[in-house]
């Protein structure tokens, strides 16, 4: 065994581990990072030590993972940079609980203890009661397989409580890759389980290596290597003629206007930022090619209200006659508001989705109406709570290019929203405003989920992103065309086209989430069955 080192290690093996995802994409990180932290759980004693453990290597991976969650609070310092670093231990340490709670779990279903006094037998005494986990091959393989499926039920659970947030999942490692495929299956949480899995063999190996024959122990850890970097070979390129034959492909356009933050709402600059992209949207065809067929504006991309954008919606209309737009903008309703995306085709607003799934904090404020009266408000709210929700997912209709199923910004993010309409869309338009976040991390990761959605549906994705990184994804997950960090322009590239609905697409999260019940249920009764003879 690796000796006892201090507890506080599991953090830096988090944030190891946390290397392996975007923007880094150490892969081997994952290994090195895990195998430390489950090398030092084999020597904790109680659940409290478990769980804190958990929480420590938790920590550790969303700190890093999440460090860009300061870059929204500076975009208007004076009023919000106070919040920063409260936000990112509250988010991070929040996160964690989840990681906490799945090592507690581990350990309670594999380690051994004494008989308790019934008299005393309470939460107390199970938090803090001493218990053993046995060494040895079969029981290190034991804990370690506990110790993966509670992990990845786990990061099931963070995508739906308390409005879910399931940025950062380990399966994300794999964007790319070979291995990525896997998720057209399994989706993205079994992806994830997999590489907790493949790490656990590993970190068994290690763990048992000098109680193991050579021959296994070497042999083990040679073959999650073979199996690992087959994994990471990367993907094959998109074919250079996606879609149907050249004279019939669907031609868009993504518009990036390039509005920084900081500026994009100040009165004298929004009407700029709107000129430009309706400037770069009726710019002549690159390669002097035909006129695109659609054309993509990020969110909140027109400046004013829908029931006051009739002449921004003219101007647009006369600058591209019969050209679909997608765009975004804000929408009143009474008392209520809502983050909305608009189709105009032909002068008129055709159809519209609102925000279903808003930024907790950002969007709208749990009590927001008592917090705004202490001067507390979500970064992007006009007033009181912010935001409304929309009714749910739903396809709009874009001219005769078939529906579309149009994400806004964190709604891109969630494995189980893209897809979840009644009609399977012929693509997915996703824009969003990454301004928020930052040069570097924060929008490098909310790119390689956008892929992961069309990788899991097998549906292309048209990404408008105002400072980008604006992409077309085709429906292998691949950017067939992209628009780099803080440039203004546009990208014109054919539609790619659709594959047929993945199995992930039919079955969704279920498959998975039974094995993470099936897991649950039958630790549960060999814990009770455990604990009845003791």
């Amino acid at each position: 065994m690796i000796p006892k080192l201090p507890v506080w290690v599991s953090a830096i093996a988090g944030a190891i581990v946390a290397l392996a995802g975007a923007p880094f994409g150490i892969i081997a990180a994952a290994f090195a990072g895990g195998v430390l932290h489950l090398s030092q759980s084999v020597h904790d004693r109680s659940i409290r030590a478990a769980s804190l453990r958990g929480w420590l290597f938790g920590f550790g991976y969303f700190a890093v993972t999440l460090h860009w969650i300061v870059e929204p609070f500076l975009v208007d310092a004076p009023r919000h940079g106070w919040m920063a670093p409260f936000a990112l231990v509250f988010l991070c340490g929040g996160l964690a609980v989840f990681w906490g709670l799945a090592q507690g779990v581990a350990f309670l279903a594999t380690a051994e203890t004494a008989p308790a006094d019934s008299s005393t037998f309470h939460f107390k005494t199970i938090w803090k009661r001493e218990r053993t986990l046995a060494l040895g091959p079969r029981a290190h393989a034991h804990f370690l397989m506990n110790w993966a499926f509670a992990l990845g039920g786990v990061e099931v659970l963070r995508s739906f409580a308390f409005t879910g947030f399931p940025w950062g999942l380990l399966g994300y490692i794999w964007v790319d890759t070979q291995a990525s495929m896997l998720a057209t299956v399994v989706g993205s949480h079994g992806l994830g389980l997999l590489s907790l899995l493949a790490i656990c063999v590993f970190a068994w190996a290690v763990l048992n290596r000098h109680v193991l024959p050579a021959r296994v122990g070497w042999g083990t850890m040679i073959g999650v290597l073979i199996v690992v970097l087959a994994g990471m070979q990367p993907m094959p390129p998109a074919p250079a003629n996606v879609g149907s034959a050249e004279a019939e492909r669907t031609l868009v356009r993504i518009v990036q206007p390039n509005a920084p933050q900081s500026e994009k709402w100040l009165p004298e600059k929004a009407r700029d930022f709107f000129d430009r992209s309706v400037a770069l949207s009726e710019a002549a065809p690159e390669n002097g090619g035909r006129r695109p067929d659609l054309i993509v504006w990020p969110e909140t991309s027109i400046p004013v209200w829908l029931d006051e954008a009739d002449v921004a919606i003219g101007m647009i209309s006369r600058a591209l006659p019969q050209t679909p737009v997608i765009a975004g903008l804000q929408r009143a309703d009474r008392l209520r508001f809502f983050n909305t995306a608009v189709v105009i085709d032909d002068g008129y607003v055709t159809d519209f989705y609102d925000k279903a799934q808003l930024v907790p904090f950002g969007e709208y404020l749990p009590f927001g109406g008592l917090l705004s009266k202490l001067g507390i408000y979500g970064l992007a709210a006009n007033e009181g709570g912010g935001f409304s929700r929309g009714v749910g997912m739903r396809t709009l209709q874009v001219g005769d290019l078939g529906s579309a199923q149009i994400l806004i910004c964190y709604e891109g993010i969630f494995p189980h929203l893209a897809g979840a309409t009644k009609e399977r869309p012929a693509f997915f338009a996703l824009i969003t405003n990454d301004g928020w976040f930052g040069n570097w991390a924060g929008p490098r990761q909310h790119l390689v989920q956008a892929q992961f959605r069309s990788l899991e549906q097998g549906i292309p994705m048209l990404r408008s992103a105002n400072t980008g990184i604006s992409a077309i994804i085709d429906a292998r997950g691949r950017v067939t065309a992209q628009l780099g960090m803080n440039q203004t322009g546009f990208i014109d590239a054919a539609m790619p086209a659709a594959r047929k609905a993945t199995f992930y697409a039919r079955t969704r999260d279920w498959p998975i989430i039974g094995v993470f019940m099936l897991w649950l249920i039958g630790t549960s009764v060999r814990v009770w069955r455990r604990s009845s003879l003791t």
